[in-house]
């Protein structure tokens, strides 16, 4: 077998370097700790980090519901993920799928009690260790300037509403209404 040859990748001078071992060093802590709260929740309470994920956007949707595709996307999962994801998430017990009455081709997924306990538990675990991992480390006035950060990254205006399902989500917001005995969602 002949040697490997060390290889060296040619960047286009044109790109900027800065911003690449930015994300560089985005995503490597973002995996960082985003393994640790897969490994605590896993072995905590048998909750994958992307079921963790997807209950925690059920939780701040309006009426802790959001159509599947909704959900798929805020999860980072293509449709029929989002679809497998909706179903084991529905076998366990957290979360019920409904078919709009108006489009049969669009589903809701919606929190329920179960749902809702397991994800008070998994914030708490997750909260420790993110003050562990992300918040001690930094100093105010850093975690200050993250937040802005992120919140700047994370708001995308560019994104198309799906009018069909807007339509569908007006008609439904005043009528649709939690049940008196639901568990409240602590995301504070």
């Amino acid at each position: 077998m002949a040697p490997s040859k060390t290889r060296r990748v040619e960047v286009d001078q044109s790109i900027n370097d800065d911003g690449l071992a930015l994300f560089v060093k985005f995503a490597t802590s973002f995996h960082r700790i985003s393994h640790a709260l897969d490994a605590q929740l896993t072995q905590q309470l048998q909750l994958p980090l992307v079921w963790y994920t997807a209950l925690q956007q059920l939780g701040l949707a309006p009426n802790t519901e959001l159509t599947l595709s909704d959900l798929s996307v805020q999860c980072g999962l293509s449709l029929a993920g989002g679809s497998r994801l909706a179903v084991r998430l529905e076998d366990a017990g957290y979360v019920k799928r409904v078919q709009s009455g108006e489009d049969r081709r669009v589903w809701f997924v919606q929190l329920r009690d179960d749902g809702c306990r397991v994800l008070n538990s998994a914030i708490t675990i997750c909260a420790k260790l993110i003050d562990a991992e992300m918040v001690e480390p930094l100093s105010s006035s850093e975690r200050w300037l993250l937040e802005r950060a992120l919140t700047t990254l994370a708001t995308d205006e560019r994104r198309p509403k799906n009018p069909t399902v807007e339509a569908i989500r007006a008609r439904r917001g005043a009528s649709h209404e939690l049940d008196k005995d639901s568990v409240p969602v602590n995301l504070s």
